[in-house]
């Protein structure tokens, strides 16, 4: 299922506009299905988005206050484009909410990349029900493997020239 926070958001939040994307073309063509059959209390558009660090994306460039990642994080080949991507796209005060797996290391390979346009911030246990959870599913469940099952919370804080240069002055 692709973009189900922000169809959540869309359909029983109140935000400006929620702007959906995928990189997957079937799963792009699935979202616009979705899209057109459910009515939302706000402005809701679908794109195909490819990350690309060189790319221009024109006016969505520094456009969004959040943006919503899940997941995706795995893909070696593309992590750099997509740390790129979400810096390009986010406001100079935006954050960035990314859900994903360890998944044998790629989330923190990610984190590392990250240092160097964001703040950075993991959570854990961001969730009581679903810490418990987690937890008991670790103590319960031999099939349970928290390195693929568990998402981890990282918070991204776009990095600005004044937030660099009192970081320089710290140091």
């Amino acid at each position: 299922m692709t973009c189900l926070a922000a169809l959540l958001i869309g359909k029983f939040s109140q935000p400006k506009e929620v702007f959906l994307t995928d990189g997957n073309e079937a799963s792009f063509e699935n979202l616009e299905k979705i899209c057109d059959r459910n009515e939302f209390e706000c402005s809701v558009e679908c794109c195909l988005l490819q990350w690309n660090k060189n790319l221009n994306y024109g006016d969505l460039e520094e456009r969004f206050d959040y943006i919503l990642c899940a997941d995706c994080l795995f893909f070696d080949e593309f992590r750099e484009d997509l740390c790129g991507t979400i810096f390009k796209l986010l406001k100079n005060d935006g954050t960035c909410l990314i859900f994903a797996p360890n998944r044998q290391n790629t989330f923190h390979k990610f984190v590392d990349m990250a240092k160097i346009k964001f703040e950075c911030m993991i959570v854990n246990d961001y969730d009581l029900e679903v810490w418990e959870r987690h937890l008991s599913e670790k103590e319960n469940n031999s099939e349970y493997d928290e390195d693929i099952h568990y998402p981890l919370l990282l918070k991204l804080k776009k990095r600005t020239k004044q937030t660099n240069d009192f970081c320089k002055m710290v140091l």
